[in-house]
């Protein structure tokens, strides 16, 4: 690790009254509801400096202690993502392979099987390339994480209930590397270095994206028996990405994937927006896939599967279709009213669509009949 990037992590890790001074002041939904409890944001940088310190010592030939692994995967960021969606297995050898020199053999070998854990490997290699820019990225987002915290709080209760923000958390930031991407789990986000650093100055909206996510989590409302059947558990994830995507993606799609924005060329934008186009066929082809899982027995043809591919890159462009259409016909306080309920999104869907003068499709009565039985009403999620 060089002067200049041991410097700025000493002063990450071991000097957070410097992140403290200039810290996130309590936000809310509802400024005029004074007993209501307080949004908190904060950043962490601990995964990082641990991972560099790793990543050093691979380079030198040695594989460092157990109990540096051990303290890089109980950081903020990588603890969650473990949890979530890497296996702890997979994330240590990716990193072992991409800078031990005894394994680079075996990198050759993954790069001519085309093994999936090689987008971990590039990935790492090239936050290593940019290590010295991603350093100063990191101390500049730790002397202004408290406006750029209140900014991207801000525009998430732009698309919140002012009501349902009560039980918002006091949540983190953690900066972790695992590909060009960001995270909302329960109580926290885990941010990407270099997709920090790719955003630029649009990394509010990925942040406030992402601060939704927590927000809407605090009032998602459970499943019934019905919807934790095993026939309907693809169908009630599809349902809660269309609304809990669809809804965030209002804040930083029209900023990023759209116009002028700074990924708008991108093949993934593009994809994003061709698929929106096809959201009036999405909808038909859901519909009938609800009309036939109300009826199907034990195997249901793969039905899981199907429902799945109908919501494309997980609900994003159908579920930004179906928001959008309720904002621009009935309004945003249709959009956000019932915000924790995607049974409800579903309905103000059909209500915007035959408002609507363009003729979007709806879905049947028995659809909304049959999906409003796979939630209860009024009773939140309970956090595992």
């Amino acid at each position: 690790m060089d002067k200049h990037c041991l410097c700025v992590f000493l002063i990450l890790m071991f000097f957070p009254a410097a992140a403290a001074s200039t810290g996130p002041s309590p936000s809310s939904c509802n400024p005029n509801a004074k007993e209501q409890r307080s949004i908190r944001l904060s950043f962490k940088f601990e995964d990082i400096g641990r991972l560099w310190k790793i990543i050093d010592e691979l380079k030198s030939g040695a594989d460092p202690a157990v109990e540096k692994w051990n303290s890089l995967v109980s950081g903020p960021g990588y603890e969650s993502l473990i949890k979530e969606e890497i296996p702890e297995d997979v994330l240590l050898e990716a990193i072992r392979t991409a800078f031990l020199p005894s394994k680079q053999i075996q990198q050759k070998l993954w790069r001519d099987e085309g093994k999936s854990a090689l987008h971990l490997v590039d990935h790492f290699l090239a936050l290593d390339s940019k290590r010295r820019e991603v350093t100063d990225l990191l101390l500049q987002l730790n002397q202004e994480q408290g406006k750029l915290s209140q900014q991207a709080i801000e525009l998430a209760c732009d698309y919140f209930s002012l009501q349902a923000s009560e039980g918002a958390p006091h949540f983190s930031v953690a900066f972790a590397a695992f590909q060009k991407d960001a995270r909302g789990y329960r109580s926290s986000i885990v941010m990407d270095p270099l997709f920090a650093l790719e955003a630029g100055n649009n990394l509010v909206y990925w942040l406030a994206h992402e601060t939704h996510h927590i927000l809407r989590h605090s009032v998602a409302v459970a499943t019934t028996p019905d919807g934790e059947s095993a026939k309907n558990k693809s169908l009630v994830w599809v349902l809660r990405q269309l609304q809990s995507e669809g809804i965030a993606d209002q804040i930083d799609k029209p900023h990023t994937f759209f116009g002028e924005g700074y990924l708008a060329h991108s093949k993934f934008a593009k994809f994003f927006r061709n698929e929106v186009v096809k959201g009036p066929t999405r909808i038909a082809q859901l519909n009938d896939l609800i009309q036939e899982i109300k009826v199907c027995q034990l195997e249901c043809d793969a039905i899981d599967e199907r429902i799945r591919k109908v919501a494309v890159m997980a609900g994003h462009p159908l579920g930004f279709f179906m928001a959008d259409a309720i904002e621009k016909t009935l309004g945003r306080d249709a959009l956000i009213v019932d915000i924790g309920d995607p049974s409800q999104f579903l309905a103000s869907y059909n209500r915007a669509a035959l408002k609507s003068a363009q003729k979007l499709p709806i879905f049947s009565e028995s659809s909304l009949e049959y999906v409003s039985r796979l939630f209860t009403v009024g009773s939140p999620m309970i956090s595992k």
